[in-house]
C-alpha cells in the first residue's frame, strides 16, 4: 500500500520522540544509581574534611614559655614559694627577729641569682645581716672559683644585687650546705639554749668544720652569739 508524505512525516516523529522517551528513561536510573540521595552525606568526604573553624586543637599541657633570665642588678620576682608568708615591710626593719620574719626573696632565690652571678663558682658562705648603709636586709653570698673569690650582698626585698667584692684564697672552696640543716632549724636549737630575737646568722666553714653562728639579742643593746655545728646540730655559746 503507497504511504502519503503527511503518513511519513507522522512516523519520523513519533520515531524521534520514542527515542528521547528511552534515553530519558536511561539518565534516570544512571542518577538514581550512581550518586547520594539529596540531603545525604558521602562519608568518606565527611571523614577527609577538616574541621571547623569552632574547632580546637587538643592541649598538650606544657609551658613553653621561656624561663626569666637573671643578670647583674636585676630582679627575681618572689613567685608563689614563700611570697604569701613574705612581710615587705620587714625588709627596711633592722630590729625584725629572724626566727619569724620572712622576706620576699628566700635564701634558694638569692643563691640563684648568685649562681648567675658567679657561674661556675662553690659557694662558701651564706648569711642573712642587715645593711646599715643601704636600710635593707640583704642576703650574703660568697663564691669561689679556683683561688678567686666573690662576695655579693643581695637585697632580700628585690632581689638585686646591691654589693659585692673581689678577693684572692689560698685555699681550694669548700661549699655549704643549707639543706644538711636548714637556717629555721639551726635558728630554733640556738633560741632554744638562748632565748631571744635573732640578729644575724651565717653558715661557713670554720677550721674543716661547717656550721652556723647566729646573733641572739637578749634584752637591751646585748647580744649572744651562739654556734651550731652542722653535722651535730649542738647549740653551744661562742
Amino acid at each position: 500500500m503507497a504511504v502519503s508524505t503527511k503518513q511519513k512525516r507522522l512516523g519520523a516523529v513519533v520515531t524521534v520522540v520514542a527515542a528521547g522517551a528511552i534515553g530519558l528513561t536511561g539518565c534516570g536510573s544512571s542518577s538514581s544509581g550512581g550518586s547520594s540521595p539529596a540531603g545525604s552525606t558521602d562519608p568518606a568526604s565527611s571523614a577527609s574534611s577538616s574541621p571547623t573553624s569552632g574547632s580546637t586543637s587538643p592541649r598538650t599541657g606544657v609551658d613553653d614559655s621561656p624561663l626569666p633570665q637573671v643578670s647583674h642588678g636585676s630582679t627575681i620576682p618572689a613567685g608563689p614559694s614563700g611570697s604569701s608568708a613574705a612581710d615587705t615591710g620587714a625588709v627596711g626593719n633592722a630590729g625584725v627577729d629572724l626566727a619569724k620574719a620572712a622576706f620576699p626573696v628566700t635564701l634558694d632565690r638569692a643563691i640563684a641569682v648568685a649562681r648567675t652571678e658567679l657561674a661556675g663558682g662553690t659557694i662558701t658562705k651564706l648569711g642573712l645581716d642587715f645593711d646599715t648603709r643601704a636600710g635593707r636586709w640583704v642576703w650574703e653570698v660568697d663564691a669561689q672559683k679556683g683561688t678567686k673569690q666573690r662576695e655579693l650582698k643581695i637585697d632580700a626585698g628585690t632581689g638585686k644585687v646591691i654589693g659585692g667584692e673581689h678577693d684572692d684564697e689560698s685555699s681550694e672552696p669548700r661549699a655549704v650546705d643549707p639543706k644538711k640543716l636548714t637556717p629555721e632549724a639551726a635558728i630554733k636549737k640556738a633560741t632554744a639554749l638562748v632565748p631571744g630575737t635573732v640578729a644575724e646568722w651565717t653558715l661557713h666553714h670554720d677550721d674543716g668544720v661547717q656550721r652556723y653562728e647566729i646573733e641572739i639579742r637578749t634584752g637591751g643593746s646585748d647580744t649572744q652569739d651562739v654556734v651550731v655545728p652542722v653535722d651535730t646540730g649542738k647549740a653551744v655559746r661562742d
